[in-house]
């Protein structure tokens, strides 16, 4: 029989496997996310894993697993991750036109895209974007030199 906190930890597992399913393979859970149905807040859930990522308080097993599932735990990669997937949104509603506004934000998703956007230009500018993610925003037809913009 699993220990209630083994079991809390499976249960919201299985519900982040679904949530990727559901999604696409997407693991990047919102923090405010909640399943009101299963009375979960798998937001929160995913926050705490990353966290204990950080400290070194999550089991080996635990992180194969969480990593085998395309689950993002550093918390910084996931939210480039997902700021990059608000991009791809934006540029398909907009017919492939990548230049949000600095002051555009997704109040549902609480994102504030245009700041993550400056936020890219600047990395880029200060040589402190990374190639792969340089490649990517660039395969986007993302203008990453302000002045191209």
């Amino acid at each position: 029989k699993l220990d209630p906190l083994d079991a809390f930890w499976e249960e919201n597992f299985g519900l982040l496997c679904q949530y990727r399913d559901e999604k696409g393979g997407d693991c990047l859970v919102p923090q405010g996310y909640e399943i009101a149905e299963e009375g979960v807040r798998l937001g929160l859930w995913v926050y705490t894993q990353r966290q204990a990522y950080l400290k070194s308080k999550l089991s080996e097993e635990r992180m194969r697993r969480l990593e085998e599932l395309g689950f993002k735990l550093d918390p910084l990669d996931a939210f480039w991750e997902e700021n990059f997937g608000l991009l791809c949104q934006y540029r398909d509603e907009k017919g492939g036109d990548c230049l949000v506004p600095q002051g555009y934000e997704i109040a549902e998703e609480g994102v504030r895209l245009g700041l993550w956007v400056y936020t890219q230009r600047q990395a880029y500018l200060k040589s402190k974007l990374s190639e792969e993610r340089m490649r990517r925003l660039e395969e986007l037809g993302f203008k990453l030199d302000p002045l191209d913009a």
